[in-house]
């Protein structure tokens, strides 16, 4: 596995070469904030750099699955940030997402029985239908 952590200044540097490329970040963060009741203190390169993390170690023991779910429910976020974003963006975007996506496959086994399912309520992204292959829940 990879295991890179990615932190959030390296997931901006590599979202948004150009000041444009800043403001458009800023304008997508804004509308998740609003259509979508992310959190305040949420940005798109915040949501990369958890969804990274969470993929290069989701077989943390010391996760519970609150801390997954929050991670789950920030990849939605960024598959609706992808959905907004310019063809540019979203280029960006998707490689690395593809890269921790790949990850996340790798460190988790499909959820046969809908374990998630007894914690909360589990969302439409494939990324629901995932568990940590050494998850004890």
């Amino acid at each position: 596995m990879h295991t890179h952590i990615m932190d959030i200044q390296e997931a901006l540097n590599a979202l948004a070469p150009t000041v444009a490329d800043e403001e458009e970040i800023a304008n997508i963060t804004a509308k998740l904030k609003s259509q979508e009741r992310a959190a305040d203190h949420v940005t798109l390169p915040c949501l990369l750099s958890d969804w990274a993390n969470c993929a290069a170690d989701v077989n943390n023991p010391s996760w519970t699955v609150d801390d997954y779910t929050n991670d789950l429910c920030g990849r939605d976020l960024l598959d609706v940030a992808e959905n907004l974003a310019s063809d540019g963006l979203r280029s960006r975007l998707r490689t690395l997402l593809a890269e921790a996506d790949r990850e996340f496959l790798e460190g988790t086994v499909e959820d046969k029985e809908a374990r998630l399912s007894n914690y909360f309520r589990v969302g439409t992204g494939w990324w629901w239908n995932r568990v940590p292959r050494d998850s004890e829940w």
